[in-house]
């Protein structure tokens, strides 16, 4: 698969307001306690800015963030090996990353994990 054209996407968890993190979140997520794992206002627009001066697209999906950019982007800011997949099936593109991604310093007060999720499956 073209790496070079290839246009992936990530989601990046901000840290939140309360402190409790969405990425080990100790109790199950619910339309009661999700502002617990929300970010504040400012985090948000600070973790845009910052992941935008590193080249990505950056959208707003509820409580993350998503990160659109080349895999070999991602492999530099994160310092990962990527390998990408078609996913027959769906037809999405399956990112793997070799190993934990690395959090650059420019991110690390405000970015708590970045992930990778595997493309949507519909059903007819």
């Amino acid at each position: 698969m073209g790496q070079e054209t290839s246009i992936i996407s990530a989601e990046a968890i901000l840290k939140s307001k309360s402190g409790r993190s969405l990425a080990r979140a100790d109790v199950p997520i619910t339309a009661e306690n999700i502002e617990e794992f929300t970010p504040e206002a400012k985090t948000i627009a600070e973790a845009t800015r910052r992941l935008q001066e590193l080249g990505f697209t950056v959208e707003q999906s509820g409580v993350t963030l998503t990160l659109l950019g080349k895999p070999a982007q991602f492999e530099e800011v994160f310092r990962v090996k990527l390998t990408l997949k078609k996913d027959e099936s769906t037809g999405g593109i399956i990112v793997s990353p070799d190993g934990e991604l690395v959090i650059p310093d420019s991110l690390r007060d405000i970015v708590e994990k970045v992930a990778f999720p595997e493309p949507p499956e519909f059903f007819p």
